[in-house]
């Protein structure tokens, strides 16, 4: 065999490579992106949206009460589906993250707009859900895991007080009932400070275990 020969179907085999390559890409992005999961988790969102646009719209604080229904039993099912069908993705798991931030932040302006005297309470669970527990349910991304779900693979002590469903429960449920259901900011607010503070707390130890990472690489350019 030529040397003229092998270079000669050399680009088609490139080309080749070139397809399968694309091809392996495509089913990467198919299998990240559309899920049933990812799917409901666009319905709840979409849902509580038309539904807090109605509240705006009309005035009425009980429209915000059912978007946040909507979130909630979005949420619960949009997790079952990705677990019963083995459709848990990092991609669905980012998706869930912002989705749970946008549609409790949405609420809790809406509420304030309609209980003003629970303004404290109510900002000071958004500091602590949407700045600390964010920054926190994203670090699971620095390891080999698909959600905070499975971070006890990492440091159980972390995922326990973070992300075992008795946690999660305590943490965004139970002040939102707190402040929907009394007619006084305190319990949610003493609620929300013991949320803060075991949140900094496990800011801390997630710093200590991060610190031990191999560092990022650099930024081109900088």
């Amino acid at each position: 065999m030529d040397s003229s020969a092998s270079v000669t179907r050399f680009p088609s085999t490139v080309r080749v490579a070139s397809v399968a390559s694309e091809r392996v890409n495509a089913q990467v992005i198919e299998r990240e992106v559309y899920t049933w999961a990812n799917l409901v988790t666009a319905i709840r969102v979409l849902g509580a949206f038309a539904l807090f646009a109605i509240g705006w719209q009309t005035g009425l604080l009980r429209w915000s009460l059912y978007a946040l229904l909507v979130y909630w039993i979005g949420d619960l099912l949009d997790g079952y589906l990705a677990r019963k069908l083995r459709q848990e993705t990092l991609l669905g798991a980012q998706f869930d993250i912002l989705s749970d931030r946008i549609s409790v932040i949405i609420f809790y302006i809406t509420y304030i707009a309609h209980r003003p005297g629970k303004t404290l309470a109510a900002l000071l669970f958004l500091f602590e859900f949407a700045v600390l527990d964010t920054y926190l349910s994203n670090q699971f991304m620095r390891w080999p895991v698909l959600s905070p779900n499975y971070f006890y693979q990492v440091d159980h002590d972390t995922w326990k007080w973070l992300w075992s469903k008795p946690a999660k429960a305590f943490n965004c449920g139970l002040v939102t009932l707190l402040l929907i259901g009394l007619p006084w900011q305190w319990p949610a607010l003493a609620v929300t400070l013991v949320l803060i503070g075991i949140r900094l707390k496990y800011t801390h130890r997630m710093l200590l275990l991060t610190s031990g990472l191999p560092a990022p690489p650099p930024v081109p350019g900088r």
